[in-house]
Formats: structure tokens, sequence, C-alpha cells
């Protein structure tokens, strides 16, 4: 027992140390736009004003209590939440390792939980964000390691714990339900196969949905003691509802897009996913099913970190299909299993070795281009710190939230993102119509303004309510004061901007006259 606690002891700190290789230098990394979302809405939250109301958010509120504890506990810097999706990840790891371990071999075991850390790391899928899913999976791996270990012998406990676990999950991200659904379907089907009594199956499907009510209605109670569960409903339900139509129009390019990537940089683990299939593996339709019903959340967009939602599944088929090459190629050759794991794991890491000499903004310009204005988020955000009072407000023409957080200023609307403004729904006008009216009552000290065509500042088809008032606005009452200018692989603040470079410039800093 003791040689076992050990090793269990070694495999657990060689998975820490290897996840944090392959994360060490995205701790600083600068936000990206969702996350700033996120930080400025726990933010917000600290000081008693309800997001959703003040911040259009499209996510449910798990996220914003993840940044909330983040913020709380080690205060308003970019690493917080950096670490808590690395803890998260970890402990994904870590449950994969145990429930895999009871049904398979102890190498098919450890193999699946390195294979889960790194392509929950996967650069090219922007995995190494603390983002929505980081989070989602876990609480989605949990229920499914509930099943994978107890199966058709799952008490009431069991089934309610599942319950409380999916509910978390789902308000991460509802694209949860879809592995959910397949996940309940399946453990029902096996039930029923089993001949288990009607009464116990309804006992337990009560138990788990039960928690989840509950569960959901303690995750939303701020907002119903509030009085604010409108808003949340407005952005996240009735909003989202039209912001997936958006996908529809892109059909398969966006799937193409990501498997290509994934294929191109990782087709050792395709080729592993190909053995899986040809295997006789006694959970190839669970894992199999996960896998589709998981893509098919997903399969419309074009944004890589939806696609994070399978890799813990793929890498138990992959790890389950480099068992089934080694028991090939062991009957020809002499051959050890941890040679070759080593060498899938040397294939797989080999494309990527380019960030692990990247300093955090070096990495987020590898990851995200010059086409989002992250590293610049920063620089303007000390600059609106520098000539204001915490009390001013700021207003940024585009979908870059993480200045709001950064500068620790509020914005006069709730719109902190212009991606609503443009996006077609029922009501793109109306928000448009109230912005201008926010912009009206409530003059912010300062605008930035976003030149970066992915920022959503306006787009062809929307209506020119929004943009045609702040153009206005900024000329007749608002003054130049610098802007964010790319140099030799470095961004600088510029005060004086000639036409060309204002063109140029990422980020526009303009300031209210008589100010």
């Amino acid at each position: 027992m003791k040689y076992k606690n050990f090793n269990n002891f070694i495999f657990i700190f060689l998975i820490f140390i290897f996840l944090f290789l392959l994360r060490f230098n995205s701790f600083e990394m600068p936000f990206e736009r969702d996350e700033g979302e996120y930080a400025y809405s726990a933010w917000i939250l600290r000081q008693g004003i309800m997001p959703y109301e003040n911040s259009f958010l499209q996510k449910p509120p798990m996220i914003i209590y993840t940044y909330l504890l983040g913020q709380i506990f080690f205060g308003d810097s970019i690493w917080p939440p950096r670490f808590l999706a690395f803890i998260s990840v970890f402990l994904t790891a870590l449950v994969i390792y145990f429930v895999v371990r009871k049904n398979y071999s102890q190498k098919v075991a450890w193999t699946s939980a390195f294979l889960t850390s790194l392509t929950l790391s996967f650069p090219h899928f922007t995995a190494l964000a603390a983002n929505t899913e980081i989070f989602m999976i876990l609480f989605l791996v949990v229920s499914f390691a509930l099943y994978f270990y107890y199966q058709e012998k799952a008490s009431f406990w069991v089934w309610f714990l599942s319950g409380v676990f999916s509910s978390i999950s789902v308000f991460y991200k509802p694209i949860a339900v879809f592995p959910f659904l397949f996940l309940y379907s399946f453990w029902i089907y096996r039930l029923l196969k089993q001949k288990i009594s009607f009464t116990t199956i309804f006992i337990n499907i009560f138990a788990a949905s039960f928690s989840f009510l509950f569960t959901s209605l303690l995750i939303l109670l701020p907002f119903l003691i509030s009085g604010k569960i409108n808003f949340l409903v407005e952005s996240v339900w009735q909003f989202n509802l039209s912001y997936s139509q958006v996908w529809k129009s892109y059909g398969l390019s966006g799937f193409y897009l990501q498997m290509g990537k994934l294929i191109r940089v990782w087709w050792i683990l395709i080729l592993l996913f190909l053995f899986f299939l040809f295997s006789k593996s006694k959970d190839k339709n669970l894992i199999l099913g996960l896998i589709i019903s998981s893509i098919f959340s997903t399969f419309r967009t074009t944004i890589g970190h939806y696609y994070l939602t399978f890799m813990p599944f793929l890498s138990i088929a992959a790890a389950l299909g480099l068992s089934e090459l080694y028991s090939l190629l062991s009957k020809k050759f002499r051959v050890n299993f941890v040679y070759i794991f080593l060498i899938v794991l040397f294939l797989m890491l080999y494309p990527l070795r380019v960030q692990f000499g990247l300093k955090p903004e070096g990495l987020s310009l590898w990851i995200y281009g010059f086409e989002n204005p992250f590293n610049e988020s920063k620089l303007m955000s000390e600059k609106i710190v520098e000539n204001s009072l915490p009390s001013d407000y700021i207003f940024v023409v585009g979908s870059e939230p993480q200045i709001y957080f950064y500068s620790q200023r509020r914005s006069p609307t709730r719109f902190v993102i212009t991606y609503p403004l443009n996006i077609y729904s029922p009501k793109r006008e109306e928000y448009q119509s109230e912005v201008v009216e926010n912009l009206k009552n409530l003059r912010p000290k300062f605008i930035v303004y976003s030149n970066k065509e992915a920022s959503g500042v306006w787009e062809k088809d929307s209506p020119r309510i929004f943009i045609d008032y702040i153009n206005n606005l900024i000329s007749k009452d608002y003054y130049l004061i610098g802007g964010s200018v790319w140099g030799r692989n470095k961004v600088i603040w510029q005060d004086k901007l000639t036409d060309e470079e204002k063109k140029e410039s990422s980020l526009l800093l303009y300031k209210l006259r008589n100010e």
C-alpha cells in the first residue's frame, strides 16, 4: 500500500510539473477580450454593482464567481484566473487518471492524464486563457468519472452529486448540455440493459434532476434576490439565441478550420484515435459518443476554445489507441511502452517548441497575432490611470473590456463590448440607441477607439445609429492625446500622431475637452 501511494505521489508531482512547463509563461500573458469581460464583471460585483445589468455578458455567472474568487484571494492581477485555470486542468487530469486506472491498466491511466494536460493546453485552440471551457470541462469530466467508476452500481447519492456537477458545468457554459444529454442517456440505457427496476431508475433520475435544479437556483440566487435576473436572461439566453444563428451562415467552415489545425499539428493524436476505433475497448461507444456529442455542441463556430470540450475524451481514446498499437507491435518486436509514449509526447510537443521560449507578451502575439490589441490594452490603461481619477468614467469604442479592468474605471453603459451593437438580433437598434442615450447622460472623461477590425466597432450591414453618433461626439467634444503604436516588436505610446500613424495605431485615446 505504501509503495502504491508513493507511486501516486510521484505521478501527481510529474503531472504538476509537466502542466506547469506547458503554461508557465501564460500566467502573465495579457488578457484577451473574454477574460477582460469576466474580470471587469467580477470587479464591479465586488463593489455591489450587478453584472449583466451593468456589463452585457453572454456567459452564465459561474465564470464571474471564479474570477471573483481569484480577485478576492489574490488581488487585481492577471495571473489569479490563469492560476485557477491551471488548477482546473490539473484536477481534470487527476480525475481522469484515477477513474481510468480503475477500468484499465496503470499505463493507460497515466497516458490519458498526460495527454489530457497537453490537449487542454493546446495553444492553437487558445487554451492558455482562463476561459469558460477550462472550468466547465472539469465538472463535465467529474460527472463522467462518476458513471465510469460506479456505472450500474451508482447509488442515489452518486446520481445526486452528478446533478450538482452537471449544473455547475452548464452554468460555466451551456454547450455542456449536449455531452451531458448523451452521458445520462447512455447511463439510463445501461441500467435498462441490466434490467434494473424502473423504480430505481426513476429515483436516480429524480436525484440528478433535483440536485441540478437546486444547484442552479443557488447559482442564480444573487440575481434572483436583487431582481436583476431579467438582464441575465436577456444577455445569456435571448441574445445568445440570435448570436448562435450567426454561426449557421459559416456552415462547416469553422469546424474545418479548427480540425485542420488539430490534424496539421497533432496528426499523431488522430492516428492513435484511429487505432482506438479499431480496438475492442469495452467503453468505445461511450467515449466515442462523448466526443461526437461534444463536437456537435460546437461544430458551427470558428472560435477555437469551444473545441476544447472533447479533448479529455479524445485523450482517453488516444491512450487506448496507444495501448492497442503497443499490443500490435509487441507481438513482433521487443518494445517498451514508455519509449513509445515518449515518442508520441515528443511528436506532440515539437510543433509547439516556439512557445516555450517566449515571454508573456510574445506568447500573446504568437497565439492571437497583431489583429487584436491585447498587448496594447495595458499600456492604454496606464495612460488613463495617469490622467484620471478612480471615479471617472471611460468608454471603449470596440470590444476590449480588459481596458476597463486594467484601469479600474467604469463604463457609462452596460455594453462594454460592441458586438451586441452589430451582431444581428431583434434588439440591435435598441441596443445602439441605448448606448447613445447613456453617453448623452454621462459623458466619459476618456474614449478609447480601437482601429482593429476584430474589435467589432462597426460592420457594414449594421445600423449607423451608434457609429455616426460616436464619430460626431469625438469630433465635437473630444481631442486626441495619443495612441499605441508598434515599433520594433514592441508597442509604444506616442503623444503626437500624423494622419498616417493615426490610421496605423491600434488604440487611440481621446480626452473630453475643458477637462
